[in-house]
């Protein structure tokens, strides 16, 4: 029994070890000015909820699973692609629609980050596909463009 303990604890003492640093942009939520490394990918996902209620109108959303992907090209330079399942239900009117949402495809560049500074600085724009089920889509193409700076 003794040597199955010590076994277990090698084994997940050995994997923090190996654990790398993780800076999230978490879909929807907020954006770091931190790149993924060169030639490294991240797969970030989560749940939404949203809640609309005013004197006329009770809504519900729900996005699951928002989906960003992160791929280093260089160490200042990532390509992302997001997507999600949406569901949006009015409970007034009984509206319900559910489906996937317009793709983005976008790149993310380390404008500024110095050893000697602690100031990050990085600009991510992305380019949104009407790909999205029909009551989803935006039926155009649109651009997002975003300044992310840490201190």
């Amino acid at each position: 029994m003794k040597k199955y303990i010590f076994l277990l604890l090698f084994l997940f003492g050995t994997i923090s070890l190996l654990s790398q640093e993780l800076v999230t942009d978490r879909p929807d939520q907020t954006e770091s000015s931190s790149t993924v490394p060169k030639q490294n990918l991240q797969v970030e996902t989560g749940v939404l909820l949203g809640f609309i209620e005013n004197g006329t109108t009770r809504e519900r959303q729900i996005q699951v699973p928002t989906t960003l992907l992160r791929y280093g090209i260089t160490d200042k330079i990532e390509l992302r692609l997001f997507s999600q399942f949406e569901s949006i239900k009015n409970q007034v009117g009984d509206f319900e629609s559910n489906g996937i949402s317009d793709m983005e495809i976008g790149a993310k560049v380390q404008v500024l980050q110095k050893k000697d500074c602690k100031t990050e600085i990085a600009f991510l724009s992305h380019v949104v596909f009407p790909t999205g089920s029909t009551s989803l889509s935006g039926n155009t193409y649109a651009s997002v463009n975003k300044l992310a700076l840490s201190y």
